[in-house]
C-alpha cells in the first residue's frame, strides 16, 4: 500500500472532525439547522437543556480530536526515519554534495 493512501484516511478524518457543516451540528445536538443557525446569530435563546446536549456534541467532537491527534503522531513516528538514516539523507543533500 502506498504512503498516500495510509495518509489519505486520516487527513481527510481531520476535514470532517473539524469542519462539521451546522447540519451536523444540529442533527448530533438535537435541534434544526435553522435554530441552531438562530442562537448562533443571537435571534433566539437556546434553553438549558440544549446547551448541555451543544456541550455534549462538542465534547464528543473533541475526544474524536484527540484520538485523530494521536494517530497522527503515531504515523509521523512511523515514517520519521532513524537518527542515522536522517544525518545521511542531510549530508546527501548538503550543496556541497550537489555543487
Amino acid at each position: 500500500m502506498a504512503e498516500s493512501e495510509t495518509i489519505a484516511p486520516l487527513v481527510a478524518r481531520v476535514s470532517d472532525t473539524v469542519a462539521a457543516r451546522l447540519e451536523e451540528i444540529a442533527a448530533e445536538a438535537g435541534v434544526s439547522y435553522h435554530t441552531l443557525y438562530a442562537w448562533g446569530r443571537g435571534r433566539r435563546n437556546a434553553r438549558a437543556e440544549h446547551l448541555v446536549r451543544l456541550a455534549q456534541v462538542v465534547r464528543r467532537r473533541a475526544a474524536l480530536l484527540q484520538e485523530l491527534a494521536a494517530e497522527l503522531e503515531e504515523r509521523a513516528h512511523e515514517l520519521r526515519p532513524a537518527r542515522g538514516e536522517l544525518l545521511a539523507l542531510s549530508r546527501a543533500d548538503s550543496p556541497a554534495r550537489r555543487g
